[in-house]
C-alpha cells in the first residue's frame, strides 16, 4: 500500500527578494534615523518648539505609536505560534494516518482470517454432508435388509403356521 505524502504547513507569504529586504531595511533604518536626528535636533534648537509639536501632537500619537509597536510583537508571536501549531498539528495528522493504515491492515489480515475459517467451514460442511449421505444410505440399505428379513420370517410363520391369533383360538 502506497503511503500517501501529507500536505506542508501553510507559511506566510513571502514575496520580498533579497534586493526588496534591503532595500526596505535601509529605508527604515534611514527614515527612522533620520526622524530621531531632526526630533534630537529640535529639541536641542529650539525646544519651545519641540515642546509645542509634542504638544500638538499629544499624547495620542506617542500612546498611537506604542500600541502599534505592541501589536506588531504580538501578532508576530500570535503569528509563531499558529505555526507551531500548525506544524504540531500536521504531526499528529501523521501519527493518525500511520495508525489508520496499520488499522486497515490489520483489518485485511483479520479478512484473510475470517475468510479461511469460512472455506474450513464450507469444506466441513461438504463433508459432513457426505457423511450424512453414506450414512442415510447404510441406514436405508439396512432397513431394506430388515423388511427383507421380515418378510423371510412372515413366511416361515405361514409355513409352520404359527404366531397366527386366529389359528391359535381354533386349536
Amino acid at each position: 500500500m502506497a503511503s500517501v505524502p501529507m500536505p506542508n504547513p501553510p507559511t506566510l507569504p513571502s514575496r520580498k527578494d533579497g534586493l526588496s529586504k534591503i532595500l526596505l531595511m535601509g529605508s527604515s533604518i534611514f527614515g527612522g534615523g533620520a526622524g530621531l536626528y531632526l526630533a534630537y535636533q529640535l529639541v536641542r534648537a529650539e525646544p519651545a518648539r519641540a515642546y509645542g509639536l509634542l504638544n500638538a501632537w499629544g499624547p495620542g500619537y506617542v500612546l498611537a505609536l506604542v500600541i502599534a509597536w505592541a501589536l506588531n510583537k504580538l501578532l508576530t508571536r500570535a503569528l509563531e505560534m499558529a505555526a507551531r501549531s500548525s506544524e504540531l498539528n500536521t504531526a499528529a495528522m501523521d501519527r493518525v494516518a500511520e495508525q489508520m493504515k496499520s488499522i486497515a491492515e490489520a483489518g485485511k489480515a483479520q479478512a484473510a482470517a475470517l475468510q479461511s475459517t469460512a472455506d474450513r467451514d464450507d469444506r466441513d460442511k461438504q463433508e459432513m454432508q457426505i457423511l450424512i449421505g453414506v450414512v442415510n444410505s447404510k441406514v436405508e440399505q439396512t432397513l431394506d435388509e430388515l423388511k427383507q428379513h421380515r418378510r423371510i420370517f412372515d413366511r416361515i410363520e405361514d409355513a409352520l403356521r404359527i404366531n397366527r391369533p386366529e389359528e391359535s383360538g381354533k386349536q
